[in-house]
């Protein structure tokens, strides 16, 4: 009825251009080298990866294939949804260093607060799952924070307005953010880039968002805010 955009209803001055992270596939080396230099040829900036499934010396393989092809100038995120106990995590990200890991999401289990917190003293590390528990987002930014970085799933956090209020939390709490999909339709992935473009910091990080509309253009490795009013999608 205001004739704007949802963004424009969470922020006074969107962002109309979000940076995008590209999620990687392949557990082959060379096929995950391939898909993050087809990444890289469509205009991305930061790739991402799954990690943990695997045998820590075959995701070093894995990462250093990654880094040959794209070389050092693209931000690499890893991904190890949990996978990991504090040693192991400790372990890998020692391991990863090599690699200029811009950060780990979920590196534990998502109930483990103070293991997160600890290894936050040698890696940049992102709460994904752990925002969930709960009590999980006073827990994650109670001093010293548990993470430099939360992800904000609206789907999982209760809404676009409660990731919003989460955010500005956490930015005044010294806390990036960035947001992201979850097995979310074409509906549920423009509320994410809505959210992304509102965001405190600017949306300065890049925001992994799936599944999205063809109304939301993806170029140079930026989403495209629509111009139309509500979500700018049919």
């Amino acid at each position: 009825r205001r004739g704007c955009t949802v963004a424009a209803l969470l922020a006074h001055h969107p962002n109309r251009r979000i940076a995008a992270a590209a999620l990687l596939g392949g557990a082959c080396p060379d096929a995950l080298a391939d898909c993050a230099a087809d990444a890289v040829a469509l205009g991305y900036r930061t790739v991402k990866v799954k990690v943990g499934a695997l045998p820590l010396r075959v995701d070093c393989i894995r990462l250093e294939s990654l880094r040959a092809r794209i070389g050092d100038g693209i931000a690499l995120r890893i991904d190890a949804n949990g996978a990991w106990s504090e040693s192991q995590a400790a372990d890998a990200l020692t391991a990863f260093k090599p690699f200029a890991i811009e950060v780990c999401e979920q590196p534990v289990q998502a109930g483990d607060f103070a293991a997160l917190r600890r290894l936050r003293a040698s890696a940049c590390i992102a709460a994904d799952e752990a925002l969930t528990q709960p009590n999980g987002v006073a827990q994650i930014l109670a001093p010293p924070a548990a993470a430099d970085v939360i992800v904000l799933k609206p789907a999982m956090l209760g809404g676009l307005l409660r990731a919003l209020e989460v955010a500005k939390v956490a930015a005044a709490a010294g806390v990036a953010s960035y947001a992201t999909s979850f097995a979310d339709g074409p509906l549920g992935s423009a509320a994410a880039i809505h959210l992304a473009a509102a965001l405190p910091d600017g949306g300065r990080r890049a925001h992994g968002i799936g599944i999205f509309p063809a109304q939301i253009v993806v170029a140079q490795g930026n989403y495209t805010l629509p111009s139309e009013p509500g979500w700018g999608i049919p």
